[in-house]
């Protein structure tokens, strides 16, 4: 939930919305990839790792497979790291093997790309073979 000043600034989507559209995702991930063999999910914290979880469990239902699913905390990989030092309150970065795998890469919102950008570079230097971004919102500014 989005709180400024003690008020709800926005809801985008509401539950029953969220869940249709990792289902659709979820859908979209196996036809890409032709089932999940090689695809492990990685969230970004702090959103993104409880989007993960809930796809994974999404995705082992309709493929009846496990999906592997982790966490990362992009915050030191971002070149704006002198803009948002770490706070110390995260938790840690848990990530499966993700050695020559497809990695999605789930976010709650795509801003400007800085922390698709960050995450992906870092997983890629992970070995992933391919990262895939996936988000539930994008935010748009009109000028």
């Amino acid at each position: 939930m989005s709180v400024a000043q003690g008020r709800l600034k926005a809801t985008v989507m509401d539950a029953d919305q969220i869940r249709r559209s990792l289902s659709r995702i979820a859908h979209e991930i196996v036809e890409r990839n032709r089932g999940v063999e090689d695809v492990v999910l990685v969230g970004v914290l702090s959103k993104g790792d409880v989007l993960a979880q809930r796809l994974a469990a999404i995705l082992t239902m309709l493929e009846g497979k496990d999906v592997e699913y982790g966490r990362l905390d992009v915050t030191k990989h971002r070149d704006d790291l002198h803009l948002r030092p770490p706070d110390g309150h995260r938790p840690a970065s848990a990530l499966p093997e993700i050695g020559g795998r497809v990695v999605v890469l789930i976010d709650d919102v795509y801003t400007t790309g800085a922390t698709a950008n960050a995450a992906a570079s870092a997983l890629r230097k992970e070995g992933a073979r391919t990262v895939e971004v996936v988000t539930l919102a994008r935010t748009i500014r009109i000028r």
